[in-house]
């Protein structure tokens, strides 16, 4: 019995020894589990999986700032344009109507000859139609001459500054 005893005592032996020497893994691989190398290339694939969906949110918040920013200095370059663009204040006032619709008929004529036109109500209660001038009086003069030549103004018509 005591021959029994020893070879059990042994074959433990062997068996904590083989373990010891070898690592758990020789009893994950008995037992059929992942072995440490397994583990720990799984754990790598998981932490490149995680680190390539970080950079795929960078990359995505880094497009939507960047749309931000060309968006923005489109704006202020449109700005910028509208502010350089000259400012058209002087109208050749072609004719002044008591009743709104006449104005109004006589805006669309002009508008259909191609010329650009408002109507300004008056103080005195008129709705006077005006051609859009030049930038400076002296050119929206010049201007409403051209136009009493093509017979679009009569010689009553007169330079309105806004």
């Amino acid at each position: 019995m005591r021959s029994k005893f020893n070879i059990t005592v042994l074959a433990v032996s062997a068996i904590v020894l083989g373990t010891a020497a070898t690592g758990c893994d020789f009893l994950r691989k008995v037992a059929g589990r992942p072995t440490g190398a397994e583990i720990e290339a799984a754990l790598a694939v998981r932490e490149a999986e995680e680190q390539a969906r970080h950079q795929a949110r960078l990359d995505s918040m880094n497009r939507v700032a960047q749309a931000m920013a060309d968006s923005l200095k489109a704006v202020e370059e449109a700005r910028a344009a509208a502010s350089a663009a000259p400012v058209i204040r002087n109208y050749i006032i072609v004719g002044s109507y008591s009743e709104y619709k006449h104005a109004l008929r006589k805006k669309s004529r002009l508008e259909g000859d191609g010329y650009k036109a408002e109507i300004f109500p008056l103080k005195s209660g008129l709705n006077a139609v005006g051609i859009e001038g030049a930038e400076t009086v002296a050119k929206t003069r010049q201007m409403m001459e051209s136009l009493k030549r093509k017979g679009v103004c009569s010689s009553g018509s007169w330079v309105y500054v806004k």
